[in-house]
């Protein structure tokens, strides 16, 4: 339907829509136009009039504060700024420090210098205390002094491997120890050590030094151990100190040859060598003593160069090596330098050496070999000296003199010099009657009993 134009038709046109939109009941039209939409804003508030908010929930009580964080060491200001070197008073020594007033608040103690201690060095040789104060410094501390050789007693330490030339550095000849005595090795009825001072010594320290493992015993405890005529070993043999211990040795000799002999065997013994060498010297061809150096080894022919290079000006003559080496037809091998031959290692070679030394030791001291009915063939051990005629006071006997060797400055130790024989059935024959005899004996005892 076409519209016509003028007033009365648009006039129709307003009410026809007018009424239209009654009819879809969107609202009241405004005059002049169609319904406005409500807005959102209109929209919210009518809802939040409709459904109002829950409540804010009640806070509980609030912490304390914290207190306020102290300022760190870096974070505060630098007194210093400009770096500048504060004047330092001169030190004084030994001044009375000045104690602050406990009545002043914040009183700073006064500046002090240090005192520089005193050193305290031990002299073994004298058993005396000796102070050394240190030189103090500008600085106010002790500046250190020269280097000081050590002089206190040598810790314990583990026994030789193999009796080894000693260094030059090695320690000299001491004119006393502990004013000579040494305490007895024996136990009393309590279980206790004796305290009984022995002196003079074992002479086996007159031969090799002081020995920690030495066993010496006063005349009670000597008593006692020469009373057993045997002892047993296991497997039920028993074994008679008479086949194996002269008579003619000294009665502490005699003590320490039993103990040795009745030693348990040792796990840390290990096999080697014994040897015995005699070291001549170079320039001059007529002596009236003998030396033979007897010693354990588990490289011999190594231990004999060694000892070669270190004293040059005496020469080294191998004179024997035990366990003994015998050739294919019967005969020794020849001792000469490059043509030595090693056989097997022998079994507790510790044990055999100290049993050498022990009588050795002996032997040279008090000589017994000088007299005429020392040396009897085909036996053990050499029968028994008169009473009357062995040496039992030592003051009586040889004291060797231990001296300097001129080539290393040291201190040989287990060297054993004897006299020479003039007459009789040892004269010339001072290595085979004394010295080859005991290795020889000794060596069967641990060969067949150890």
């Amino acid at each position: 339907m076409a519209l016509s134009s003028g007033p009365s038709s648009l006039t129709a046109t307003q009410d026809d829509v007018t009424a239209r939109l009654s009819r879809l009941q969107i609202g009241n039209p405004t005059p002049g136009g169609l319904p406005k939409a409500p807005t959102r804003r209109v929209q919210a508030e009518s809802n939040l009039h409709n459904k109002p908010l829950p409540a804010p929930p009640v806070w509980a009580q609030k912490p304390p504060p914290l207190p306020p964080r102290p300022h760190r060491l870096w974070d505060r200001p630098n007194p210093y700024e400009d770096n500048v070197p504060l004047p330092r008073p001169p030190p004084i020594i030994g001044a009375p420090v000045a104690m602050p007033d406990p009545t002043r608040r914040g009183a700073r103690p006064p500046h002090t210098h240090f005192v520089p201690p005193v050193s305290i060095t031990y002299h073994q040789s004298d058993s005396r205390y000796q102070i050394l104060p240190t030189t103090p410094t500008p600085s106010g501390f002790s500046a250190p002094g020269p280097p000081q050789a050590p002089v206190s007693p040598p810790s314990t330490s583990r026994s030789r491997a193999s009796s080894v030339p000693p260094s030059p550095s090695a320690t000299k000849v001491s004119s006393h120890v502990n004013d000579g005595r040494v305490q007895c090795s024996g136990k009393t009825r309590a279980g206790t050590r004796c305290k009984r001072m022995i002196k003079p010594p074992h002479p086996l320290m007159l031969a090799t030094g002081p020995s920690k493992d030495l066993d010496c015993f006063c005349f009670q405890h000597i008593k006692d151990l020469l009373s057993p005529s045997g002892f047993p070993m296991p497997g039920g043999v028993w074994i008679d100190f008479d086949d194996w211990i002269p008579h003619y040795l000294t009665s502490d000799t005699r003590a320490a040859l039993r103990v040795e002999m009745e030693k348990r065997p040792s796990p840390a013994d290990e096999p080697g060598y014994i040897y015995g060498f005699e070291p001549r010297d170079r320039t001059s061809k007529h002596q009236n003593t003998l030396s033979f150096k007897i010693g354990r080894s588990i490289h011999m022919i190594k231990r004999l160069d060694q000892w070669g290079r270190q004293c040059a000006s005496q020469e080294v003559v191998l004179r024997g090596q035990w366990p003994r080496v015998v050739n294919d037809d019967g005969t020794e091998p020849s001792l000469l330098k490059g043509r030595i031959k090693q056989g097997e290692k022998g079994k507790f070679c510790h044990r055999w050496e100290r049993l050498i030394h022990l009588e050795l030791a002996d032997l040279m001291v008090h000589e017994q070999y000088l007299t005429l009915d020392f040396f009897v063939p085909n036996s053990k051990a050499s029968p028994s000296l008169p009473s009357p005629t062995r040496p039992e006071k030592p003051s009586a006997a040889r004291k060797p003199i231990r001296s300097e060797c001129p080539d290393c400055g040291a201190v040989h130790r287990e060297i054993f010099t004897f006299t020479r024989v003039e007459s009789g059935p040892l004269k010339g024959r001072e290595w085979e009657g004394i010295v080859q005899k005991v290795i020889d004996r000794w060596g069967k005892f641990v060969e067949t009993y150890v």
